[in-house]
This record gives C-alpha cells, structure tokens and sequence, in this order.
C-alpha cells in the first residue's frame, strides 16, 4: 500500500475580517488541508472570499483567529519579513492581472524573485531551469523582449514561469485565465498543471469555469468549506 503523500497547506479554525471593513464580509474556514502534490480548484461566487483565501495561505493577510500551515510553517506566527522570504522563496503566485514590470525584459522579469530576495541565490541552476521553462512555454523567442511586446496568452506564460523559476513547492493562481481567449485559456492552464506536475509542486487554482475541473485531482467549493450559504 502506498503511504499518502504528506499534508502541504492545513487550516484549522481559521476566520478572516476586513480591518476597517463594514463588517459584511468575514471569511471562516473551519478546516482545510491539502496534500503535497495536488492538484486543486477552488470555486465560489463572486465576493466569496476565494482570493482571500489565497492571499491568507500566502501570508500576504493575516487571520484574526485560527492556524494557518504550509509546508509545515506557522505562517501567521512569522514576522512580515520572514513572511515575505517564505512566500518568495516557497510559493509561487500567478496572477490574473499578469503583474509584469513593463521595464524589465522577459527573462529579468522571470527572474525577479532573485532581484527582491537576497536569499536566493541566481546560480547556473537557475539560469538552466529559466530556459527549461522558458522553452517548454514558447517563449525562448522573446526572453529579450519587453512584456509590452507580447500577447495576452505569451505574458501570463511569462507570469507561470515567474511563478515556477524558483521551484516552489506550492503555486496559487488566481483566476489565471480571466482575460485570456477560450483556446488561450486552455493552453495556459494545462501548461501548469503539466508544468507542476513535472517538478513536484502543490497547485491551488481559483476558477470559475467548470470545464477546467477534469485537469484537476479534485475541485473545493468555497461555499461548502465556510458553510456559507449559496
């Protein structure tokens, strides 16, 4: 029989608020774990707190109740410094937005976790697993290229090998293909899984579209984990 892989993100009693919010929203998650290696999507409607949610795995939010664990890490009980090196050198995050910095060529943009924290190390390893992604993506044609210079479908491949170059072992996408065409869409979204799955990574994936649900290994309705209502 083989042992299951161990558990990667654990939630327990978790509640989130907005500081200085109304009060409307408050995020609750009363138990959530996530096995090293899985691939998931998390689902919910609009305003449910999914990218809340992302962002408190991140330790980009703090909880104000509850224990949040990833890779065996007390996220909350760090300080923002030593928060901001785990989430850099642990995590990777792709964004719907892209989050491209316009002046720096693709390449330096893929590489810019290795510009913000002194504790990763930009060695020939590095460079190798850039180009590994860069080609396995399409994009070793425009490495010295602007991101201004691209399509839609060609940035968000820079944002996933931005979010891969440093061997994470979790990615959070967020609504990764919200502004790409339908054929765009499912090109990006299999290259990381498949990109994630080659190199071991734990993927956290917020969608709306059911139609991606088959790639994954199992899908989250947030509704269901907080209990809310639909």
């Amino acid at each position: 029989m083989v042992d299951p892989a161990p558990t990667l993100i654990e939630l327990d009693d978790v509640a989130y608020r907005p500081q200085g919010g109304d009060g409307a929203f408050e995020l609750r998650v009363p138990t959530l774990s996530i096995r090293a290696g899985e691939h998931v999507a998390l689902l919910g409607r609009s305003g449910s707190g999914k990218t809340t949610l992302l962002s408190l795995i991140a330790g980009i939010l703090l909880p104000q109740r509850g224990r949040i664990r990833v890779a065996g890490v007390d996220v909350a009980r760090l300080s923002d410094a030593e928060r901001r090196r785990f989430r850099i050198g642990s995590i990777g995050i792709v964004f719907q937005e892209f989050e491209l910095l316009e002046h720096l060529s693709v390449a330096e943009n893929i590489l810019l976790p290795y510009f913000v924290n002194p504790a990763l190390v930009l060695d020939a390893a590095v460079r190798a697993r850039l180009d590994d992604l860069a080609r396995d993506s399409g994009i070793t044609r425009h490495l010295a290229k602007k991101p201004r210079q691209l399509s839609q479908g060609e940035r968000q491949r820079v944002a996933l090998c931005r979010a891969l170059v440093t061997a994470p072992k979790l990615v959070l996408a967020d609504e990764p293909t919200g502004n790409l065409d339908a054929k765009t869409a499912e090109q990006v979204v299999d290259l990381m899984l498949h990109q994630a799955r080659a190199r071991g990574a734990t993927v956290l994936c917020v969608t709306h579209d059911r139609t991606w649900l088959p790639r994954f290994d199992r899908s989250i309705e947030l509704e269901a984990l907080t209990g809310a209502g639909a």
